[in-house]
């Protein structure tokens, strides 16, 4: 009898590798894909499997170079999937006109993320792949216009001065 883990995998690496050869359809909302995900990240278990799964899948040692570019676009491609706002309002249920107030990214762990102790050391060591969520930022007018005159270092007098030139 088969391992269910082992046909949980095999099921995602047929994924991996079908879409590392064909990423047509990627913006449809309900792609089999794109949903599969979104039903796997909604359950902390298999969500850990799954990322369990694509640390493992992205160990290369002793792959051809084929083998080796087929996983890494495969990854790539369902990270791609996973950024979709599409995917994302599917991970969080919500309907296609919804807006999305928090996002998720597929990401491996790397030295920016544990700087920003989002990971630890033993994730970055281990490669491990994980989904992070976070929080959008809606800042309001004043906040924006904080941040353009902070951007482009304008005092008041000059962001008075550009709004009266562009009135005109």
């Amino acid at each position: 009898m088969k391992n269910k883990n082992n046909e949980i995998y095999e099921k995602m690496q047929k994924d991996a590798e079908k879409l590392s050869k064909d990423s047509n359809g990627l913006k449809q909302r309900d792609t089999g894909l794109g949903v599969r995900i979104a039903d796997t990240f909604k359950g902390a278990t298999s969500r850990n499997e799954y990322t369990a799964f694509l640390t493992n899948y992205a160990r290369m040692d002793g792959l051809t170079e084929t083998v080796k570019e087929v996983r890494r676009n495969g990854i790539k491609k369902i990270q791609k999937v996973v950024n979709l706002a599409s995917t994302q309002k599917l991970m969080f249920s919500l309907g296609a006109e919804a807006t999305l107030d928090k996002k998720v990214r597929l990401v491996k762990a790397n030295k920016k993320l544990l700087e920003q102790k989002l990971v630890s050391k033993a994730q970055v060591k281990a490669k491990e792949y994980l989904f992070l969520e976070t929080k959008i930022e809606t800042l309001t007018f004043d906040e924006k216009l904080k941040n353009l005159m902070d951007t482009f270092d304008m005092t008041n007098e000059k962001v008075i001065a550009r709004l009266n030139a562009i009135t005109k």
